[in-house]
């Protein structure tokens, strides 16, 4: 009985975070250089600090390996970022943000993490307004970039 009563919690309250969608992709209407170009260049717009791009493609090629175009864009405004970790530290592991740009089958496409699926799981609630904000700058970021037809 006891498993049972702790097999149905889980299934529960996971399926509160199936309900929210984890990632957001889009296909770009741009090559991968060009939309990195114009994802990094619009960040000073929404008071965004680049921390770092990671290009997984050049660490694959000195690794001995064949990848085809795969980077991230790091980026975060501290402030916000330390508010939101003071609420709940571990929510350190999501910061700073991060668009992944990448290429599959000849097509470019932009993703980044939900945040509305960030707050619930860092149980961040109070915080909705800032995740709401998140998620405006994040879609408006990428707007720049994908294909019209979505």
């Amino acid at each position: 009985m006891r498993n049972l009563i702790l097999s149905l919690f889980l299934f529960f309250w996971t399926a509160g975070y199936a309900m929210e969608k984890i990632f957001v992709v889009h296909e770009s209407r741009y090559s991968p250089e060009k939309t990195t170009v114009i994802i990094i260049s619009s960040l000073k717009n929404y008071g965004l600090q680049l921390f770092n791009v990671v290009d997984h493609h050049i660490n694959a090629q000195q690794a001995g390996f064949r990848m085809d175009f795969e980077r991230v864009v790091v980026f975060g405004n501290p402030v916000v970022g330390t508010k939101l970790m003071k609420e709940n530290p571990l929510i350190g592991l999501e910061l700073p943000l991060k668009i992944l740009i990448y290429r599959k089958n000849g097509k470019t496409f932009v993703a980044y993490k939900n945040p509305f699926f960030v707050e619930k799981v860092y149980n961040l609630g109070n915080m909705h307004q800032v995740f709401a904000r998140m998620n405006g700058i994040l879609k408006q970021i990428t707007s720049k970039v994908i294909r019209e037809t979505q």
